[in-house]
């Protein structure tokens, strides 16, 4: 195991220091862990008027996302590497996330090269991901009551109002469309299992 002086930003050997952004690291969250324990946040970007959703602090799942469930690790990882990449989710920097995990900045390099490490990062990144797609799903009722609220607003500037009302126009038809698309397929699927059949019985 590297020594922890490595984590010294100003070493010329620990990949460039605080200035070398992490090129996997495009899509940070610093409350999700590599089994998804924390939840995403943005309640107060989108909870100030009352039909906004409630969070949901019911989720079961760690409430704890610096924190594992010892007994079970995450396959092949041990306790250090699972908590490096919670700083690699949660810092900006591989020499951050480093410093946070408490190893070495050459030791987290060799790390993610490695295909076990590698895979819970990526899995994790996924997963992070994911939350926050969720979160837009759930505030896609009130973002649409705003916008209508805003194309309906008299005293709102015409700018805003003819924006609100373009978006509502173009989520609408992007919605149908999707439906259109579906449907095809669904027809397409249709039709390729019946010829399979008909040419399973010729």
């Amino acid at each position: 195991m590297d020594d922890y002086d490595e984590m010294d930003p100003l070493n010329a050997d620990d990949g460039g220091g605080d200035e070398a952004q992490n090129p996997q690291n495009a899509h940070n969250s610093p409350d999700v862990g590599p089994r998804g324990g924390g939840e995403a946040q943005g309640d107060n970007a989108a909870g100030q008027g009352a039909d906004a959703p409630a969070p949901n602090d019911g989720e079961a799942g760690n409430d704890d996302p610096d924190s594992f469930d010892d007994a079970e690790p995450t396959p092949g990882l041990s306790h250090k590497q699972e908590q490096a990449i919670l700083a690699l989710l949660a810092e900006p920097t591989v020499a951050r996330a480093a410093k946070v995990a408490k190893v070495g900045v050459r030791t987290l390099h060799r790390w993610l090269r490695e295909e076990a490490f590698g895979k819970a990062y990526r899995l994790a990144r996924r997963e992070s991901f994911a939350q926050a797609v969720s979160l837009t799903q759930r505030y896609a009722a009130l973002a649409v009551q705003t916008l209508a609220k805003v194309m309906s607003d008299d005293s709102a500037p015409v700018a805003s109002r003819v924006a609100a009302a373009t978006s509502m126009l173009k989520f609408a038809r992007d919605s149908i469309e999707l439906d259109d698309l579906a449907d095809r397929v669904e027809a397409l699927e249709r039709s390729t299992k019946e010829k399979a059949a008909m040419g399973a019985a010729a």
